[in-house]
């Protein structure tokens, strides 16, 4: 009966003990870096393309190519790359469906979304 006890406060305190990992910050070096061996990877080997998206293995692949470029980098395929890629297919769709309302527009000078008025 007591190592049913000591076995679930041992269990306990193992949650406990277990903290979040922090959100990684991507530097604008790292970004263009990830965007060169994305754009690499796809003109390299055509393969990668799939109807929605990338075939299997193309995040490792391109970790792959941040390593060379950014020697020493702790960036990973999975969490990180697929992560910033969904964080940029979702901002990408707010952006693009907020151009296609009247009253806005993409400036393309200086990069940014421009408001026609100030009742929308």
């Amino acid at each position: 009966m007591e190592s049913q006890g000591t076995s679930k406060s041992k269990r306990t305190n193992a949650k406990r003990g277990q903290e979040k990992q922090s959100r990684r910050l991507w530097t604008p070096k790292e970004e263009e870096a990830l965007l060169a061996c994305m754009l690499d990877a796809v003109t390299e080997k055509e393969t990668w393309k799939a109807h929605n998206g990338f075939k299997s293995g193309f995040y490792v692949e391109v970790e792959k190519g941040l390593q060379k470029l950014l020697p020493g980098t702790t960036l990973k395929a999975q969490p990180n790359i697929e992560s910033k890629v969904k964080f940029w297919k979702v901002t990408y769709g707010r952006i693009f469906d907020m151009i296609q309302l009247s009253g806005f527009a993409w400036n393309h000078a200086t990069n940014s979304i421009e408001v026609d008025s100030k009742d929308v």
